[in-house]
This record gives structure tokens, sequence and C-alpha cells, in this order.
């Protein structure tokens, strides 16, 4: 089976590329602004630059958080500190989100990229989850929005591991 060159890239960022060399790779055409017109070295180099980067800002997202919460539970940030920072990566997930949204719906993927686009989407969808859900316990003190945060942390690093190829 034909791996995705999103997909490969992506995880050869992360010192797999030997497996996914041994099981091939490739896209079926080259995609920019919307339509296929650019080279193969073109669309390499569009699709290694998302792939990186979206390696990048889910784990570093997903550490954001989780580093925030402790230091807030800690008391090592004030209320409304982390409060504002919260709301920040929040925003700068749900630009992300939206971004990736508008990519998707371009249709200028190929099968196996889509794929791995929604999966990203999914993703992003549980990190803003849990951020905002944190968020909400830090405004209004409700352990029930702790339990959400956990919920959500959860599945956004059993989708991350899944995407990044981590051994469970």
């Amino acid at each position: 089976m034909k791996k995705s060159l999103i997909l490969w890239l992506f995880i050869a960022s992360f010192g797999f590329i030997g497996e996914i060399l041994a099981q091939g790779g490739g896209t079926k055409g080259s995609v920019s602004g919307g339509t296929k017109t650019n080279t193969y070295q073109s669309s390499n180099e569009l699709l290694t630059t998302l792939g990186v980067t979206t390696a990048q800002g889910m784990y570093i997202t997903y550490a954001a958080i989780g580093t925030l919460a402790d230091a807030y539970s800690k008391g090592a940030y004030e209320k409304d500190f982390a409060i504002q920072m919260i709301g920040e990566y929040v925003a700068l997930t749900n630009t992300v989100h939206k971004q990736l949204q508008k990519l998707l719906d371009s249709k200028t993927l190929d099968a196996a990229d889509t794929k791995f686009i929604k999966d990203v989407l999914l993703t992003y969808g549980y990190l803003e989850s849990e951020a905002g859900a944190y968020k909400s316990y830090m405004e209004t003190d409700d352990y029930q929005y702790v339990t959400k945060y956990s919920e959500n942390r959860e599945k956004a690093w059993a989708k991350i591991s899944e995407l990044l190829g981590f051994k469970k």
C-alpha cells in the first residue's frame, strides 16, 4: 500500500524514515494554491513543511497545555496570567484548526493525505477541548472541568502517539 507523502514526511521528521522508505512513499500529484500545477519537487517542499510543522504544532501544543496546567495547580502561575495564556493557546490552536480545515475543503490532497489531515483535525479538536476545559476550571474552580480536561488530554495523546508512530 502506498503511504501518503504527508504522513511519510511527518513520520520521517521524527526519525522513522527507514520504516517508511521500506514501505514506499509518494503522492498523486502536486498541490499549491488550490491547483495541481506545480512540480513534484514543489509539492514535496510544501508537504514536507506541512508535515514538520504539524508534528511540531501538535506535540508542543500538547506539552504547553499540560505544563501550564501543572504550573497553575502548583501555584507557580497567577490565575489571571494562566487564564490569559491558556486563552492564547486556545485561540492559536483554533486558528490552525481552521486553516487545516480550509486545506481539506480545497480538495487538493489525495485520499491518503486527506485522511491524515482529518486525523490531525480530530487531534486539534481534542487539544482545543482540553485547553478550553482547563480554562473553564481556572475561571470557575468547578472540578468537573478537570475531568473534561483529563479526558480530552488522554484522547489527544492517544491520537498524537498514533500519528507520530510512538509505540504503545
